[in-house]
């Protein structure tokens, strides 16, 4: 995005899309994953 701001003067629309979405979901994917990883190695306690 820089090398294209520099050689256009300013940076276009669809750029700084990808980077808004890029900005909003890696967090929550990120938090998506914690989540799944716990589940997957909690412990299961039988019940009979």
């Amino acid at each position: 995005m820089i090398y294209f701001t520099i050689k256009h003067q300013s940076p276009s629309l669809h750029e700084l899309l990808i980077v808004v979405f890029l900005w909003l979901t890696a967090p929550i994917s990120a938090l998506m994953m914690a989540s799944a990883g716990r589940r997957v190695h909690k412990k299961k306690v039988d019940t009979d």
